[in-house]
């Protein structure tokens, strides 16, 4: 991927905004932003024009990419899934016993977690709180999923108690929504997240006496290799029990999906009834144009486009167990995924319209589609500094082939 797939550029005041990112007195300035964990780094035009190494619009391109290449490896808002994250991409979680993986693919794996920070508090802190996360969710994940395998946690309750400032806010989605439906609970979580921003600051900017410091660091690293020992232990015994095939985990049970008609579903049944609980549903008669409808048609005509086409493989290490099936023009593929032997098994899979097929938004001003009034709400079209969600919407196609 290039650096423009990567970031998005955006516009904005320095001197009305520059305070949020620490460019008060910097201005003009360049600001990126980590929008997964909320981190930045700043550099004045100043400071670029200062350099002796090559064009201001070269240095500035090298402080982009090492601002990217020194992000964190692991997300803590990834929805993280014991089933998959926590083997290899690679396994099965029905293997056979006697089965096993390469041994390099091991060692990668439980070292996913890196050595901890030295010698800089701040990202110190900040790398024990995505490691503590991180884990925090496989511990949820894993004591839904194989409870009839104990496994000892207790490691990331001694991280914790190394210093205020080291325990978790919340340490799980439950917990999360237990603390904002809860006016008392939501004032002290307030509370606790002003007293970390103001630890941090005095961390960042005043500073803390050397022996306070050293401490402080001290237990950073400390509880930091806490947690990355549980995440290790646990990668190795999940795989021990993979290995011996005794971790019991049940082949995935049909479900039947329900479609209603739109004319019929009204938003408030979609959130209540589907969206809260998780369940798939199939809404039919949805009027998305103004224009020509959405159909197999329309897109052969309009997306004059050839396509990547994916099919399904459970011993890969991809997500989703994806793997490259080959590329057709779309209309080719539309023509024949129904009735060719081979191609009932392929499938155009999140195709971003967008990206691909722009035209089948009609022009300016797009009356071509209108988002569903269900999905309206979606919050992250409203996330700042992030091109992700303009992904959307995907095409699907496919048959009904059951999966192989």
């Amino acid at each position: 991927a290039t650096l423009a797939d990567t970031v998005q550029l955006v516009w904005s005041d320095c001197h009305e905004f520059g305070s949020q990112f620490e460019a008060v007195g910097k201005c003009p300035a360049f600001v990126i932003v980590n929008t997964t964990f909320i981190t930045w780094a700043t550099i004045s035009l100043k400071e670029l024009e200062a350099g002796v190494r090559g064009s201001v619009s070269d240095q500035l391109l090298t402080w982009l990419k090492g601002f990217i290449e020194r992000g964190p490896k692991v997300s803590p808002h990834e929805d993280v899934n014991m089933s998959q994250a926590a083997l290899p991409e690679g396994s099965s979680n029905n293997a056979q016993p006697g089965e096993s993986l390469e041994v390099d693919e091991l060692a990668d794996f439980a070292e996913a977690m890196p050595q901890p920070v030295v010698g800089n508090i701040p990202d110190a802190f900040e790398s024990y709180n995505q490691a503590l996360a991180h884990v925090l969710q496989l511990q949820q994940s894993y004591e839904e999923r194989y409870a009839h395998l104990p496994f000892d946690f207790s490691d990331l309750d001694a991280a914790q108690k190394l210093h205020r400032s080291m325990r978790a806010l919340a340490p799980n989605a439950a917990s999360v929504r237990e603390q904002v439906q809860d006016p008392t609970k939501l004032k002290m979580l307030r509370r606790k997240i002003e007293w970390q921003a103001e630890f941090l600051d005095k961390l960042t900017t005043r500073g803390m006496r050397p022996e306070k410091q050293r401490a402080y660091e001290q237990n950073l690293v400390k509880g930091y290799n806490l947690v990355r020992g549980v995440f290790q232990r646990l990668f190795r015994h999940l795989h021990k029990h993979q290995v011996e095939g005794t971790l019991g985990v049940l082949e995935g049970k049909k479900q039947e999906v329900d479609r209603r008609a739109a004319s019929e579903l009204s938003v408030h049944e979609f959130i209540e009834t589907y969206a809260k609980p998780g369940l798939p549903v199939i809404i039919t008669g949805l009027n998305i144009t103004d224009d020509e409808p959405w159909t197999l048609d329309f897109f052969r005509s309009r997306c004059n486009v050839t396509v990547g086409l994916q099919r399904k493989n459970a011993r890969r290490r991809s997500w989703g167990r994806l793997e490259d099936a080959g590329n057709l023009p779309l209309a080719e593929f539309i023509d024949t995924f129904a009735t060719n032997k081979t191609r009932r098994h392929w499938y155009l899979h999140d195709w971003t319209l967008p990206r691909h097929c722009p035209g089948a938004f009609g022009p300016p001003p797009y009356l071509g589609f209108t988002v569903p009034a269900y999905f309206a709400g979606d919050y992250f079209q409203r996330a700042a500094f992030q091109g992700y969600q303009h992904s959307w919407p995907s095409l699907f196609v496919g048959s009904n082939e059951p999966q192989r």
